[in-house]
């Protein structure tokens, strides 16, 4: 009985959610430009299908058929795909600013922000279609948490420990802006949840988008103008 309710709440929480499409299944009604490009990148469609396991698959009842071990083994290869497709994503934009110069202060803030933030939207999006609104929220802090401490902290203790303890070659490039701006977002968004007591508004959504363009604005202004 337990498996029933269960199996009936998943398939209720799935009944809004963007069906399952296969890695190399052709999309169906789609225009000539998205049939191009699907068979541009078919080839790492087709690596990373055989790669990852699928563990979408339910049973009758609507609960996962995949044992744990092949969503280990999932959880494994999807981080390994992550990791090389932000390391190419990043060099690719190095690249790209240095041929047409532009500056990485800038290229940190638009291009590579967004790129390297997909991942944890794409997640939230998808806890919030399936009913998992504390989920979504918590994985939008727990992203940004590990950024700062690991992402940050990971790499600058590694260098320290080799180069005997010190790191001098950080320059400035408005730091201290973007910190007090991501502070202030913080309070902001907090202040916003204790005066609706933790519901979401459609006008939050649309502040915090405003507030992100022009926060994108000053810093592109600060470094042409």
């Amino acid at each position: 009985q337990l498996d029933d309710d269960r199996g009936e709440l998943l398939s209720k929480r799935d009944k809004n959610a963007d069906p399952h499409m296969e890695l190399i299944e052709c999309p169906k009604d789609a225009s000539l430009l998205g049939i191009a490009l699907w068979g541009a990148v078919f080839p790492l469609r087709l690596i990373m299908h055989y790669s990852l396991p699928d563990v979408r698959q339910l049973d009758h009842h609507g609960l996962p058929t995949a044992s744990i071990w092949v969503a280990y083994i999932s959880t494994v290869m999807s981080l390994i795909w992550l990791l090389a497709g932000s390391f190419t994503m990043v060099v690719s934009l190095e690249s790209l600013a240095d041929v047409i110069g532009i500056p990485d202060a800038v290229m940190g803030v638009t291009l590579s922000a967004a790129g390297t933030s997909l991942p944890a939207y794409i997640a939230s999006r998808v806890a919030a279609e399936r009913g998992f609104g504390n989920q979504a929220v918590a994985n939008v802090f727990g992203s940004n948490t590990f950024n700062i401490f690991v992402g940050l902290g990971l790499p600058w203790v590694i260098y320290c420990l080799v180069n005997d303890g010190s790191f001098s070659e950080l320059e400035n490039d408005h730091i201290l802006e973007s910190i007090l701006t991501m502070a202030g977002a913080l309070l902001l968004f907090v202040a916003l949840m204790l005066q609706t007591g933790y519901i979401f508004l459609k006008w939050h959504a649309d502040l915090f988008v405003l507030l992100y363009i022009c926060y994108v604005a000053y810093s592109i202004g600060q470094v042409f103008l």
